[in-house]
Formats: structure tokens, sequence, C-alpha cells
């Protein structure tokens, strides 16, 4: 289910040792909410874009809003994780056509990103998400 709004969730990283704290802001992507991807993203440290991999009409809306936001932002060296979501249907888009359709390289050079397949449904490659957010 997509997400409608703002939904804020926090949550702490009981295995660590410095026990660190999260906090994910989880913006829907309707036209009427994109306008707040550049006020959480500016002050992010980590970026995670789901995208409907097997939606290949909107990969190039995607795209622009993506590159609109980061533009506007102008903050080097956030991570940007690109998640290929149904990943698991066989009309799915893998990430990495995804990242060179949208031509992330270019505009986005300056930016470390890192594209996965998943499946919100089957659960794939969460540990790998965790990692991401993780990373330093």
């Amino acid at each position: 289910m997509s997400t409608v709004g703002l939904e804020t969730y926090e949550f702490k990283d009981k295995v660590a040792k410095d026990k660190s704290t999260y906090k994910l802001f989880d913006l829907g992507g309707s036209g009427r909410f994109r306008s707040l991807w550049e006020i959480y993203a500016s002050d992010a440290t980590h970026i995670i874009i789901v995208i409907d991999s097997t939606d290949k009409g909107r990969i190039f809306v995607i795209r622009d809003e993506i590159q609109t936001m980061i533009t506007k932002i102008k903050r080097a060296n956030q991570k940007i994780l690109i998640l290929a979501n149904k990943s698991d249907l066989p009309n799915a888009v893998t990430h990495d056509k995804i990242v060179n359709a949208c031509k992330f390289d270019g505009v986005l050079r300056e930016f470390q990103i890192r594209g996965l397949n998943c499946s919100a449904l089957q659960d794939t490659e969460i540990e790998a998400v965790v990692d991401f957010v993780k990373s330093k």
C-alpha cells in the first residue's frame, strides 16, 4: 500500500554498541506531497526512494522529481538508495535499468547512489536496507 501523506517512525539499534536512534520520515509520492520531499531531504543523511518497478511509465516522472529535489537541496555526500519494489513480479524492471534509464549518474554524481531490487510482500532485501541506514 502506498504512503498517503507523512508518517514518522523512530527506532533504536539495540545491537550496536552506541545504541543509535534512527528517525524515518515516510513521505507519500503523489504529486500533492512531493513538495515535502526537499524539506525533509535537506537534513537527511540517507534518502531511500521506493519505486514501483512494474510501473514503467512513471520511472521518468520519478527521475524528474528526484533530480528537482536534489538540485534544490544542494547537499553533497548524501547516500541515496533506490528500491525497485515488486521485483518478484515477472514484469518488474531491475534497479540497474531504472538507474540507467534515469541517468542518475549525471546530475547526482556527487551523491552516493545505490540500487536494490526488493519485494515488500516477500520481505526481500530488508537486511540490506537496514545496513544502508546504519552506514556512515
